[in-house]
């Protein structure tokens, strides 16, 4: 009887054990299901592992983690959200800006007036230069003005590509007129040589806006009203 009683004894804590060891195999394997799931960017996986044990506590703890990511992941999606709506913001204001400093004005059929104010640095040249010949060939204009009354003064380099910008109208077949030349634009322009070929310029926008009007009953002359030449 004693001897039945103990493989009786040892025969239960051995079937305890193999649901036990089964049970923890199952947490664990849970768990580790759970962690897979977590690398892979699923913060929604939950691990259930029944009881009270270690292994039960930890799966809690492992919820509540994915939990806080899950926040804090939102939370940064949130602000990206923001920064991609701040960074677009900001490209609008800089094109807007862009535009506003090179503006193209129909002022007549076929005439186009390109009003320059501030500094020109060389991007601002470069700009410039796209936005006068984007401008000649949308309109279809037979002469572009650049009134630049409000430059003071502009280096070599901005010289060049203004020069540039005037020969590229000449090859889309349009006139290109200076107005509001200043003295010492003038003297620079005359300091350096360059060579603006048959390039006018006028006093004012008004004179150079009278030249462009003439112009279409003399074949693009342009020249009466004030006019003198640059070179």
């Amino acid at each position: 009887m004693l001897l039945a009683l103990t493989l009786a004894v040892i025969g239960l804590a051995s079937a305890l054990g193999v649901i036990q060891s089964r049970a923890i195999v199952r947490g664990i394997g849970a768990l580790a299901a759970g962690t897979a799931a977590v690398a892979g960017g699923d913060l929604n996986h939950r691990v259930v592992v029944p009881g009270t044990d270690e292994l039960s506590r930890l799966a809690t703890a492992f919820n509540s983690m994915t939990d806080d990511l899950l926040a804090q992941r939102t939370v940064v999606e949130q602000r990206s959200e923001q920064l991609r709506q701040s960074l677009e913001a900001q490209h609008q204001l800089f094109v807007t800006v862009q535009q506003l400093s090179t503006p193209i004005l129909p002022v007549a059929d076929g005439v186009i007036v390109l009003p320059l104010v501030g500094h020109i640095d060389t991007q601002r040249a470069q700009h410039i230069t796209e936005a006068l010949l984007q401008g000649v060939a949308a309109e279809h204009a037979r002469v572009a003005i650049l009134d630049i009354t409000g430059v003071a003064a502009a280096d070599t380099q901005v010289l060049g590509l203004l020069l540039g910008a005037i020969r590229g109208v000449e090859l889309l077949g349009a006139r290109a007129l200076l107005a509001g030349t200043s003295a010492d634009l003038a003297q620079q322009i005359a300091t350096q040589g360059f060579d603006f070929g048959e390039l006018r310029s006028y006093h004012d926008l008004r004179d150079a806006m009278r030249a462009a009007q003439a112009a279409f009953s003399q074949s693009i002359g342009v020249a009466p009203a004030g006019a003198r030449s640059v070179r």
